[in-house]
Order: C-alpha cells, then sequence, then structure tokens
C-alpha cells in the first residue's frame, strides 16, 4: 500500500569537530519540488524555450529545505540562528560559509537525501516482495 503521508522526523548529521546538522528524515512533495522551483531561472523564461538552472541556487535549495538547525558559530563564537528562519535567511546562512565549510555542509545533506531514496526503494521491495508493477498497461482493443 502507498504510503501519502509521513509523520515528520530529523535526523542530526555529525559533521565532525563537534558540528552537526539537524535536517528532515525526508521531504514532502512540496518541499521537493520548491527546491526545484528554487533552480530554474523564472525572469525572462518565455514559453516554448528550455528553462535556464539557476547556478547561485544549485544546492543551496535542497539544503534550505533540508536544514532545520545547527551549531555553527561565526568568527566571534556566536551562534548562527537558522532555527525557525525563512529560505532567504538560512540560504544567505550558508551563503556567508566558506566555499569549503559549504562544500562539507551540501556533502552531508545529498548523502542524507540519496541514502534516504535508497532506503524508500528497498521499503518498497520488501513491503510487496514484488518488484513494482509497471506505470503504463497495454489496453486491449
Amino acid at each position: 500500500m502507498t504510503q501519502w503521508y509521513r509523520k515528520p522526523e530529523s535526523l542530526r548529521l555529525e559533521l565532525g569537530g563537534g558540528y552537526w546538522l539537524l535536517v528532515k528524515k525526508y521531504l514532502t512533495a512540496g518541499e521537493t519540488r520548491h527546491a526545484q522551483i528554487k533552480v530554474i531561472k523564472t525572469e525572462g523564461f518565455k514559453a516554448g524555450s528550455a528553462p535556464e538552472i539557476n547556478l547561485e541556487q544549485l544546492g543551496i535549495a535542497q539544503a534550505v529545505e533540508y536544514l532545520l538547525d545547527w551549531n555553527l558559530v561565526d568568527p566571534d563564537d556566536k551562534p548562527i540562528v537558522i532555527q525557525g528562519k525563512g529560505y532567504d535567511v538560512v540560504a544567505a546562512a550558508l551563503n556567508n560559509l566558506t566555499p569549503e565549510g559549504l562544500q562539507v555542509i551540501l556533502d552531508a545533506i545529498q548523502a542524507h537525501a540519496a541514502a534516504m531514496e535508497q532506503e524508500q526503494d528497498h521499503q518498497k521491495k520488501v513491503s510487496t516482495g514484488e518488484p513494482e508493477p509497471s506505470p503504463t498497461s497495454i489496453s486491449a482493443n
């Protein structure tokens, strides 16, 4: 049976050096779509033309959707608060990191997303014991 909704869950991802991220275990359909939309440039888009990728948001959009909290501090050892903040605040906090620091966070979130996708695929196979049926069917004429 298809699971339509999930209870929100969070996981703590250890970054090393005592730093961590608190992330959503899974994104909802709306959160996934929001991240995808942020990566597409809409300014100047014309019907019939291929969409352009907003490279400034690539990786950042997914990270913002997953991130709930972290224990990162600024150069003065003051906490950088992202818990409960909107997209623009969290994206700005990510963009203010060093390139190396940002890459560590993006890698951790991408690895988490990939692991959750594998877990979902495994659960689908285990719950039915059979491979997923084809999304298309042959109709009789």
